[in-house]
């Protein structure tokens, strides 16, 4: 966005000078830079799960509007943010997962600098299943109990649970036997 002027003399054999000068607005064809980044795995995106998008941006002269587009199977939102000029700054937005598993979301940031010039970032994932735990029975080999007649016996019994989700998806609360 810079001005340069440009001017020509020219001389004649009587020593009569012209003078022309032009000026040129160097134009701003440079379009931002928009890297953005999830708060959870590209691969593990459930439905009503939280997800954040944030987007870092800069530009060489200056930010003026950044935008995240969330397109869950044709359901679109829209999310706008002012940069006030900016060279560098930071925008993002919190998304709850509505779709069930199956379902393809497009989350895209988008940003324009002072001079119009604009950049986009797509990153597209597909919501999965909620895998059911895994149970582990570790004593059930070989063990027998036999209660006298009106008598009780005590019994242990050992089991482990894992989730492919982690272990904050397990509700030990519902472990029942």
């Amino acid at each position: 966005s810079c001005v340069v002027n440009f001017t020509l003399y020219a001389t004649d054999a009587n020593n009569n000078v012209k003078q022309n000068s032009t000026l040129i607005t160097v134009a701003d064809r440079t379009a931002p830079v928009v890297n953005t980044s999830l708060n959870k795995s590209l691969t593990n995106i459930q439905q009503n799960d939280v997800i954040n998008l944030t987007a870092n941006v800069t530009d060489g002269i200056g930010l003026s509007f950044g935008q995240i587009i969330v397109n869950d199977t044709g359901f679109v939102r829209y999310f706008n943010f002012s940069l006030d000029g900016a060279t560098r700054a930071e925008f993002s937005q919190n998304i709850t997962i509505s779709c069930a598993a199956g379902c393809i979301i497009n989350f895209t940031a988008r940003v324009n600098d002072t001079s119009g010039n604009f950049r986009t970032n797509d990153t597209i994932v597909t919501v999965t299943a909620n895998q059911a735990p895994v149970i582990k029975l570790n004593n059930a080999t070989g063990f027998v109990v036999w209660p006298l007649a009106g008598g009780s016996s005590i019994i242990l019994i050992s089991f482990n649970v894992t989730d492919a989700q982690g272990v904050s998806d397990i509700n030990a609360s519902k472990a029942i036997v």
